[in-house]
C-alpha cells in the first residue's frame, strides 16, 4: 500500500466508524464512491486497524458523556432515577475493577514473555500457552495439576527421615552395600 492512500484510508475508516455514508466519505477523500466502498475488502488489515481505533475513540468520548449524564441523574430529585443511575455506575465500576486486575496480571507477565528467547523450546511452548490464558484458566489448570500430583503421591509411602546423627536410614545402608541407589 502506498503512503499516499494510507491517510485517506484512515480518514475514510474514521468517518465510517462515526456513521458517515460512502458518498460523504468519497467527497472527503476525493475518490469515487464505488472505490471507497471497496477499501474495506481491498485493504482489510489497514481498514480494520483504523476503524477499530476510531471506534475506540468514539466510544471513549461517548463513555465520558454517559458518565456525566449518570452523575447528573444520581443527583436527581427522582429516587428511581438516582437508584437506576447509581446501579449502572456501580456495575461499571465493578467491571472496570475486573479489567484493572486483568491488566495488572498481564502487565506482570510481560517481562516473562520478553525473556522467552532464553527458554528451551518446551519452555517457550509453555510460556506461549500461559500467555494466552486468562487468570481463571490458569487457576483451573493449577487446581488440576495439584489434583494430579495428589493422586500420584497418594500411593507412595512416606520415606523415613534421616537420623539426627547424620547416618542414613538402615535401608539406605543396605542399598549402598548392594550397589543400589
Amino acid at each position: 500500500m502506498s503512503n499516499q492512500i494510507d491517510p485517506l484510508l484512515e480518514l475514510a475508516a474514521t468517518m465510517r466508524a462515526a456513521g458517515a455514508g460512502w458518498k460523504a466519505i468519497a467527497a472527503a477523500v476525493g475518490r469515487d464512491e464505488d472505490t471507497v466502498q471497496h477499501w474495506p475488502k481491498r485493504f482489510p488489515v489497514q481498514w480494520a486497524r483504523y476503524h477499530r481505533a476510531a471506534r475506540r475513540h468514539l466510544l471513549g468520548d461517548s463513555y465520558g458523556d454517559s458518565i456525566t449524564t449518570l452523575r447528573l441523574l444520581m443527583r436527581s430529585e427522582d429516587d428511581r432515577a438516582k437508584l437506576a443511575a447509581s446501579t449502572v455506575v456501580a456495575k461499571l465500576q465493578h467491571e472496570q475493577d475486573k479489567l484493572d486486575v486483568l491488566q495488572e496480571s498481564r502487565s506482570t507477565a510481560r517481562p516473562i514473555a520478553a525473556k522467552q528467547q532464553e527458554l528451551s523450546t518446551d519452555g517457550q511452548q509453555i510460556a506461549a500457552v500461559l500467555d494466552g490464558m486468562s487468570m481463571e484458566q490458569m487457576q483451573e489448570m493449577c487446581v488440576r495439576v495439584g489434583q494430579a500430583i495428589a493422586v500420584a503421591n497418594a500411593g507412595k509411602a512416606l520415606k523415613p527421615a534421616e537420623p539426627s546423627d547424620g547416618e542414613p536410614p538402615s535401608d539406605a545402608k543396605e542399598q549402598a552395600s548392594n550397589g543400589e541407589e
